[in-house]
């Protein structure tokens, strides 16, 4: 079984976490769920790739705008 806590390593800088793209997904779809915040949030703060730390808090920001 995978360790879903492993820090995900790019090889490549334009290499996309797995986690991005669920995110990304999340976003799409689910923009407006009660938990989609919660879990971006949780991302921003705990994520282990600084770049997904990044993009959640990014994605936070947009949210907020549009409350």
């Amino acid at each position: 079984m995978r360790d879903l806590r492993k820090s995900y390593e790019r090889k490549e800088r334009w290499d996309h976490n797995p986690r991005q793209a669920a995110l990304n997904a999340i976003l799409e779809y689910y923009p407006n769920h009660s938990q989609t915040r919660s879990l971006l949030q949780d991302r921003a703060d705990h994520d282990s790739d600084p770049q997904l730390r990044k993009f959640a808090q990014e994605e936070l920001a947009t949210l907020s705008s549009f409350s």
